[in-house]
């Protein structure tokens, strides 16, 4: 079998592992803004941490944003983008939310 099982993965996840896959995902200060969100917030970030001026996190403006709004962003927005004829007139509107 290729890859890992679930226990593999839970051991994995749980583990150190984790915090190395992470470390380029987070800024100086990270614990203390993540602990100040409701569990109902996400950060949103600008620009798109997919994008390569968005690879250097401590550099990209983030911003408090309701959960609902980040998913539709990725699942609905982004894919419409990608569809999209006119890519480059396409604009996101992300309310934030403190």
């Amino acid at each position: 079998m290729n890859g890992m099982g679930y226990s593999e993965f839970l051991v994995w996840s749980l583990g150190p592992n984790l915090v190395k896959f992470y470390e380029t995902s987070r800024w100086r200060d990270w614990e203390d803004e993540v602990s100040a969100l409701n569990g109902d917030k996400a950060f949103s970030f600008y620009p798109f941490l997919w994008t390569e001026e968005g690879k250097d996190i401590a550099k990209c403006d983030r911003k408090p944003c309701a959960i609902p709004e980040i998913f539709s962003i990725n699942t609905v927005e982004f894919p419409n983008l990608v569809r999209s004829q006119d890519a480059k007139a396409f604009r996101f509107h992300v309310k934030v939310s403190r």
